[in-house]
């Protein structure tokens, strides 16, 4: 398995999104539409849109942003 960096436009990710909404969640349509509006680009020093890449199929995504609350920019949050 790879982890590579990626945005809301990486080959598979559409299918992984379909899929959770099939399934009852929302995360993926959230991801993608803030990524859209610009609310959460993963642009900040230290945050990443990540995806983990089986056998060339995307088969998971992982965000780090830096966790607003934590009054720490290296602190950050993994969702």
């Amino acid at each position: 398995m790879e982890i590579v960096p990626i945005t809301p436009a990486a080959d598979g990710l559409d299918a992984l999104r379909q899929t959770s909404v099939a399934e009852g969640q929302r995360m993926l349509s959230r991801l993608q539409e803030n990524w859209v509006s610009g609310l959460n680009r993963f642009d900040r020093p230290g945050e990443i849109l990540a995806g983990a890449i089986a056998d060339g199929v995307l088969v998971g995504v992982c965000g780090r942003n830096i966790d607003p609350f934590a009054g720490d920019a290296a602190a950050g949050r993994v969702r």
